[in-house]
């Protein structure tokens, strides 16, 4: 307890340089779980996030000059305290708390020219800001929501069609202007080679996975959020995303109201060949076939894993 009490002292020790100061902060975050640390945050939340923010800012800075291991560690540790932002202040953050500077390294880390690493981590930590926020999140998150998985149609918004690049680093609508938008670069530009065989199933087993496995990371005092949070969440993608995989989908079919007649005529498939290691290979031309296939994966996991919830590592 005497370690923990240093720390912490370090820590909030507004003399100390930003980067010293998380690495206290993080020893602490490793020493103290629990109901203890939500205490801890819910009284100190503002230095925290002066602390998360201050160190964001500095490391950027330096990312931007020069890229060694030592700051990438530290960027682990800034990730680290996002994350535990996020999970144990969701009654604050509810309120908007911080609305714009979160929403804005939140850009950041989704930005479509990091690594993949950075890019999923986004994606985790955008989802847990969505699960906190819920209904009081604005436009612009549920869009950038509907962007997050390549491959599918621009979403249509009150300021016309997006998609996640235009939503991250929209263009300016006042070139005369005297104020512009903060300049919304990559953290860690994704390395030559680095390449996904298909992006849309990538990205799209990605957003599953966070959006079941987060569901259980927020630290609500009210435990119902969680079940809402998610809720709130699957709504999102049925609304953006099922439309897209399953176009034919009827709504009206009722499980206790069924339909019992003879279903019409389904249309003919269309093959298309292609020549693949020496042989033909035929495939339908199907729009989003493959994504399907993998939201339906997913789906079998989700009810039929019984330790889905509790542990990350059953997907």
């Amino acid at each position: 307890h005497a370690d923990v009490k240093k720390s912490a002292q370090k820590a909030l020790d507004p003399r100390k340089e930003p980067l010293t100061r998380l690495k206290h902060l993080r020893a602490l975050m490793d020493a103290v779980d629990g109901s203890e640390l939500k205490q801890f945050f819910e009284i100190n939340y503002s230095q925290i996030y002066l602390i998360f923010y201050e160190s964001f800012v500095t490391l950027e800075t330096s990312l931007k000059q020069k890229g060694n291991k030592s700051q990438r560690e530290e960027l682990d540790s800034i990730i680290f305290l996002y994350e535990r932002i996020l999970q144990l202040l969701p009654e604050i953050i509810f309120c908007r708390w911080h609305f714009h500077s979160i929403g804005s390294k939140k850009k950041k880390l989704l930005h479509t020219g990091n690594c993949l690493k950075i890019r999923c981590e986004g994606i985790r930590l955008f989802l847990l800001w969505l699960q906190a926020l819920q209904t009081n999140c604005a436009e612009e998150q549920l869009l950038i929501f509907a962007c997050l998985v390549p491959g599918f149609p621009a979403v249509v918004s009150s300021k016309g069609p997006c998609t996640l690049d235009t939503l991250i680093s929209p263009p300016s609508s006042l070139p005369n202007g005297k104020i512009y938008p903060e300049d919304i670069t990559p953290l860690l530009p994704h390395a030559i080679g680095e390449k996904i065989e298909d992006p849309t199933c990538y990205f799209l087993q990605i957003l599953l996975k966070y959006m079941v496995i987060q569901a259980t990371k927020v630290e609500w005092k009210n435990k119902e959020n969680l079940n809402t949070g998610f809720k709130f969440l699957f709504a999102l993608f049925r609304k953006y995303y099922l439309p897209h995989l399953f176009p034919s989908f009827i709504k009206l079919t009722n499980l206790y109201n069924p339909v019992l007649g003879f279903p019409g005529l389904c249309p003919k498939s269309v093959y298309v060949s292609t020549n693949y290691d020496g042989g033909n290979v035929y495939s339908t031309k199907i729009p989003y076939l493959d994504a399907r296939v993998t939201f339906i994966k997913w789906l079998i996991n989700f009810f039929l894993e019984k330790k889905y919830l509790t542990a990350a590592q059953t997907f």
